[in-house]
């Protein structure tokens, strides 16, 4: 035994000695490296997160080499600069063996797609970061994936809609770089057309850093910021992520919203977050692949799993956000520890001693226990076995005798038997013979009954591999007689490719015995090209004489019935995808939807009805009086709606709910058809607020009216009242007696009080509406309004009109004089201005009016809150015309008001 134990311990030294003799070249392999360009440089927030994840990845492998290279595109993208970066490279990373290269953002990804034929050529290409991908991007290249980059502008404005429900302007921060700029204005537009918003988006861009800042510190209120990339401002200097958001944490005080993760933790509240980080994972694991032997072209694209609801506990409770309102699964980072958290470590080490303490005492005891069981068990199992040999060993004896007397008793049958057979053989054998003649007679008949019938007829003879179709199935696929084989390999280049597997497998199959029937359906090519459907069965049979195998079966041509299967299932997709919208448009609209019964009780109702009528979930089957006690009333009124109106008349009626809310609504009631039965569709809308802006025009209309009948009787009152007492003086001293020189003096004074009186009379015409307006339209009659306001040196009035020939409408012409005026006549009374640039003109079928004084100003707030009604008036004009009006005012910033106005002509 000692000499055993020398010998292995004398070849394991022998082993070590030859290991540590083997030579260099016999090592691993060298470790394979991956190039990584970066579009940006070491430093900026986003390359170093990127750089991050892929490192959390590449990092483990022992056999990989990371490189790293920075383009540095952000402070420096010039022809010269790139220049000399591309022949820096070529004498830099030329010879190296890169086994993948990784591009992160759109320049390094393009420097890759122009130089990489050149300077790498097939080495694999893994990109991320890449905006706006499209897989023709990668049109004419090979061995290249990656992860694209799309931010997820939908769900964040979605996310700010709901935390802050009366937000109603968003200024969206970016940079002057296009076309990013312009990606992300069309994909915000596009999120904004989807959730239907009214709220407006403002878009700061191409601006210098200082107006930029100034704008966001003078927000407050129901305002938000939303901030994308702002790295380069209007004069082309570079503002670093860091600096911008800092620069701009400093001056907000509302909230800042962002798609890029580098933002948080840095001011803002949080999003729908794009991660750097999960990018460069994600790439980083598709380089991982292809270097274990993945080809890049086999690896999809990857366009999710890198963005995420995350946010910042201090931002939100800076505003007051309650953490229930945001969507599961949200990463929330600075939260304050829990008492759990901060006492993690000894809570859990408690936990675990006393569980082992624990765990102890029952091993020992389920121990002891198991002993005791398992020796009782043992006492019983012997006890049983004992017994159990016993009564083997007596039933045994008694079976053995029992099959003695059997056994007699067989033989004396099995000689019966053979007896019997022999006479059954030779009977066999004559009727056999008999039958082998009936059934080759049998077979031609059943040849020819087939081969007449509307159904091809086939036969295989497996032995002799002859073929046979009848001439059916080839009259069904335009052949003649003289232009088909009947064989295995002309039948094979019929069938359609995608059957021919099948089809021969389930022949296999029958012929090896797994299938007793064969039935199949495949195509089959015509001699025109076009393709038949056949369903074919058949069975092998053998042929009693010799032996023989056949496979023989039938045809029968189903291209009409799968012509109809296919439009079934055309019908039933077409159905479903109808059914699909009907959903979302129930589930989307703003409008409350409620179905009934006849009963009024509730069958379903969308998102919008329980918010307006502050309904549970669990409202199915249930009677809408008891939540809307006002219901009955409101639909007896509309009980004779027709069943075949699909678009009802609208009416409006007042709800009272439960808790004893009273609100206008727009109600729209229709019958429909679901599953057969007929349910009413009730339609809701809350019109509270068209009914208080209807208010508001009415008021402001009657209050114009009221101040244009002062101004009347003031004029009459101050102008025609003097004129015509003096007249009835003059005509007075007419009546009396007195000198002829008298009487004519007096004359020609009633006469010259007559004139002016006549002249003050056309004036206050003129001014309720001006005769030039009605004569010559509005052209000539704004100019004669300015012309007489230029004698007052003091203002300045530069009137630019550019308007066509043709005469507009009666209300145009009115509403737009009414309005220049009533903006005038207000810049002359409040805003102490030296000038007033009017410009007007036609444009693409409206007609754009541009109005600005360099007056003193005012609060647009503080105007709301006193309750003017010149701008009011203003505004009711131009609505009533169907136009659009926007007003911006400050104060020391003199006042600016745009508007446009659809064109109507004078029939």
């Amino acid at each position: 035994m000692g000499g055993l134990r020398n010998y292995v311990a004398l070849n394991f030294l022998m082993l070590i000695a030859l290991l540590a003799y083997i030579p260099d070249s016999w090592a691993l392999p060298r470790k394979q490296k991956v190039l990584v360009i970066h579009s940006y440089h070491q430093g900026l927030n986003w390359t170093d997160s990127i750089t991050a994840g892929i490192q959390s990845v590449l990092s483990r492998q022992k056999n990989v080499e990371i490189h790293f290279e920075y383009l540095d595109t952000k402070r420096n993208y010039h022809p010269e600069y790139m220049k000399e970066l591309l022949a820096l490279y070529k004498r830099k990373l030329y010879n190296i063996p890169f086994k993948v290269i990784i591009v992160s953002d759109d320049n390094a990804f393009d420097f890759i797609r122009q130089f990489r034929d050149v300077y790498y050529p097939n080495i694999p290409v893994v990109f991320c970061g890449v905006n706006q991908y499209r897989p023709d991007l990668l049109a004419g290249m090979k061995g290249i994936t990656g992860v694209s980059e799309e931010n997820d502008f939908q769900h964040t404005i979605e996310l700010m809609l709901r935390l802050h429900s009366n937000l109603d302007t968003v200024f969206v921060v970016d940079d002057h770089q296009q076309p990013m700029s312009s990606i992300n204005k069309r994909k915000i537009d596009e999120a904004r057309r989807i959730l239907k918003t009214s709220v407006k988006f403002v878009f700061l861009k191409n601006v210098k850093l200082g107006e930029m800042l100034n704008e966001v510190a003078s927000l407050k209120g129901r305002k938000a910021i939303l901030l994308n990339n702002y790295t380069k401002d209007k004069d082309g200097n570079y503002i670093s992520f860091d600096e911008n958001m800092q620069l701009i944490r400093e001056r907000a005080k509302v909230p800042i919203y962002s798609t890029w993760n580098f933002y948080l933790g840095e001011g803002i509240v949080g999003g729908m977050l794009t991660s750097g980080y999960k990018q460069g994972q994600l790439s980083a694991q598709l380089a991982l692949k292809i270097l274990m032997g993945s080809k890049a072209d086999s690896l999809p694209v990857i366009r999710t799993g890198y963005n995420a609801y995350e946010f910042d506990y201090n931002q939100l409770n800076r505003f007051g956000i309650d953490l229930s309102m945001l969507p599961p699964g949200s990463l929330i980072v600075n939260k304050p520890p829990t008492f759990f958290e901060h006492h993690r470590v000894a809570i859990f080490v408690s936990i675990v001693s006393i569980l082992l303490i624990i765990n102890t005492i029952i091993i020992s005891y389920l121990k002891r226990k198991r002993r005791e069981r398992k020796l009782i068990q043992q006492n019983e199992e012997l006890e049983r076995r004992v017994l159990q040999r016993t009564l083997e060993v007596q039933k045994t004896n008694e079976v053995l005798e029992a099959q003695k007397g059997q056994m007699l008793l067989q033989n004396m049958e099995l000689e019966k038997h053979r007896h019997h057979l022999l006479e059954l053989v030779e009977e066999r054998t004559n009727n056999l013979e008999h039958a082998h003649a009936m059934l080759h007679n049998s077979h031609q008949r059943l040849t020819n009954i087939l081969d007449a019938s509307s159904e091809g007829f086939w036969e295989y003879n497996l032995e002799t591999q002859d073929l046979h179709f009848s001439s059916k199935i080839w009259d069904a696929l335009g052949y003649r007689s003289n232009e088909y084989v009947n064989s295995l390999e002309f039948i094979d280049s019929l069938i359609h490719p995608d059957d021919l597997i099948r089809v021969k497998q389930s022949i296999d199959d029958c012929i090896c015995g797994k299938k007793v029937f064969y039935k199949e359906e495949n195509r089959i090519r015509a001699k025109d090209g076009h393709y038949l459907w056949l369903l074919s069965r058949g069975k092998i049979i053998e042929n009693g004489s010799d032996g023989s195998r056949y496979f023989v079966g039938t045809h029968v041509d189903i291209t009409q019935q799968k012509i109809a299967e296919q439009q079934l299932l055309e019908d039933e997709r077409v159905l479903r995808a109808s059914e699909l919208r009907w959903r979302s448009l129930f589930e989307q609209t703003e409008a409350a939807i409620l179905l009934l019964n006849d009963n009024a009780e509730i069958l379903d109702c969308n998102p919008s009805a329980k918010i307006l009528l502050n309904l549970n979930d669990d409202v199915e089957n249930k009677h809408f009086e008891d939540f809307v006690p006002s219901i009955k009333q409101l639909l007896l009124f509309n009980q004779d709606v027709r069943k075949d109106a699909l678009f009802p008349d609208k009416s409006e009626s007042t709800l009272s709910l439960l808790d004893g809310t009273v609100m206008p609504v727009e109600v729209a009631i229709s019958n429909i058809t679901i599953e057969d039965k007929q349910v009413k569709m009730v339609l809701l809308r809350d019109i509270t607020e068209r009914k208080v802006a209807e208010r508001e025009v009415l008021n402001a209309v009657i209050d114009a009216e009221e101040r244009e009948r002062q101004r009347f009787s003031k004029d009459l009152h101050d102008s025609i009242g003097p004129l015509l007492s003096a007249l009835n003086l003059y005509i007075t001293a007419l009546s009396k007696d007195g000198s002829k020189e008298r009487h004519e003096q007096a004359y020609a004074l009633a006469k010259e009080t007559l004139n002016e009186t006549i002249k003050s009379i056309r004036e206050v015409s003129n001014n309720l509406s001006p005769q030039s307006l009605t004569d010559f339209g509005l052209q000539v009659a704004l100019r004669s309004f300015v012309q007489r306001l230029r004698m007052d040196d003091s203002l300045n009035i530069n009137l630019d009109l550019e308007l066509g020939s043709n005469r507009y409408s009666i209300p145009i012409e009115v509403g737009l004089y009414r309005v220049v005026t009533e903006l005038i006549n207000n810049t002359l009374k409040h805003a102490h201005a030296t000038e007033i640039i009017v410009k007007i003109l036609e444009l693409n079928g409206s007609i754009k009016l541009d109005y600005s004084d360099n007056g003193v100003g005012f609060s647009l707030t503080d105007v709301s809150r006193k309750g003017g009604h010149g701008l009011s008036n203003i505004s009711s004009r131009i609505r009533s015309i169907n136009g659009l009006v926007r007003l911006w005012s400050r104060e020391g910033k003199g006042m600016r008001v745009t508007l446009e106005v659809p064109i109507k002509y004078t029939s």
